[in-house]
């Protein structure tokens, strides 16, 4: 009762949905998104044609990327994300992480509810990627929890914070290469009550996918801890090389 009487005081001193969350622009009208219509149309969206494992954007009509190719075997069912991680979409991510703009997290994990309901996964829990809590506590929160708020606002889904951990306070893998991430996340989370994900189908939240090595370890712990699958959602993806040459190749030239 008084955290909703605080809520709706907080709504009536600082009113949201006025400004663009991007670019900081009024906006002409409410949306979902609190963005304005030229930050909306600039969203780098994932392509169509995209990898059926792990949803990189794919230049040909082959069914999977490289690592996937590779790596056919992966723990987790279907990762995917409906964004590119380049342009407003970098800012808002960083603004979230390390700018403490928490308010851009409802935005995002709307992003990828629609992202959700578009694929239409079957799951049973939500679960975010967790942070280190030595991590968590010098941020003062975990984003991929803030990313995931909306399942359980919009569709009643249930987000578990408690079942499953990071245990090693891993590094920073901004730098690191695809080897090097896997190294480095080896043996980072675990599955605290077994009995909780047994036969669970379990998706899995966190802001960006990269290599896919954060994703791939996680859904590693979860199913040795007796989740059933494992499914991914991300904000964007990384941008594929192939992709990111046109995309400068059309600035050049326009």
């Amino acid at each position: 009762m008084i955290k909703e009487i605080w809520n709706n005081f907080k709504d009536a001193l600082f009113p949201r949905d006025i400004k663009c969350i991007a670019c900081d622009r009024e906006l002409s009208h409410e949306n979902r998104y609190c963005l304005c219509d030229e930050c909306l149309k600039s969203l780098p969206r994932s392509a169509s044609h995209v990898c059926q494992k792990c949803g990189e954007s794919l230049d040909s009509m082959a069914d999977y990327c490289m690592s996937c190719k590779d790596h056919i075997e992966r723990y987790f069912t279907l990762a995917r994300a409906p964004l590119l991680y380049d342009g407003i979409v970098i800012k808002l991510i960083h603004d979230l992480k390390y700018h403490n703009k928490q308010f851009v997290g409802e935005y995002l994990s709307r992003m990828i509810v629609d992202e959700f309901i578009k694929h239409n996964f079957d799951v049973d829990v939500v679960v975010p990627i967790p942070l280190n809590p030595n991590r968590e506590k010098q941020r003062g929160y975990n984003q991929a929890l803030l990313i995931s708020v909306s399942f359980e606002k919009e569709l009643g889904l249930p987000i578990d914070t408690v079942n499953f951990v990071r245990t090693v306070d891993t590094p920073t893998q901004t730098q690191l290469s695809k080897e090097e991430r896997k190294h480095n996340l080896e043996h980072a989370f675990k599955v605290i009550n077994k009995t909780f994900f047994k036969n669970k189908k379990v998706l899995l939240i966190d802001d960006v996918y990269t290599t896919g090595a954060t994703m791939e370890e996680a859904s590693k712990a979860l199913i040795d801890g007796g989740a059933k699958e494992v499914y991914c959602l991300s904000v964007a993806h990384t941008m594929p090389i192939y992709l990111r040459k046109q995309r400068e190749a059309e600035k050049k030239n326009s």
